[in-house]
């Protein structure tokens, strides 16, 4: 793993701390995850935004629109994980979405480098 350096706002890294001290997490593993949420979300975006386009470019015919309408139920919304759950579920598990959760030693030099 490399280690990087950079800036933080005071009052966007209170925030962090906030957070991290809630979910018993540490600051390199939160703000990793948060990274990789980001891609993720921007992925997703850019995808989306190629869908569009393929819709912009070959619209759908309306007899083809109703072929989905069965399709459009989305569930309960008390049964989606909600997104302080899956931070909890996070900073809970031995091992995070593509990351290993490390060590107090690498902590704390993760925290001397960070701030």
């Amino acid at each position: 793993m490399t280690t990087i350096e950079f800036t933080v706002d005071e009052t966007l890294l209170t925030e962090i701390d906030r957070v991290t001290r809630s979910l018993a997490m540490s600051r390199a593993n939160f703000i990793r995850a948060a990274l990789e949420l980001a891609l993720r979300n921007q992925h997703t975006l850019a995808l989306e935004k190629q869908h569009a386009q393929g819709y912009k470019k070959h619209p759908m015919k309306s007899s083809e629109i109703g072929e989905w309408e069965s399709e459009q139920v989305w569930g309960d919304r008390k049964s989606m994980m909600k997104l302080d759950d899956w931070w909890k579920s996070i900073a809970n598990s031995r091992r995070t979405p593509d990351i290993k959760r490390r060590g107090k030693n690498e902590h704390d030099r993760d925290s001397q480098n960070c701030g």
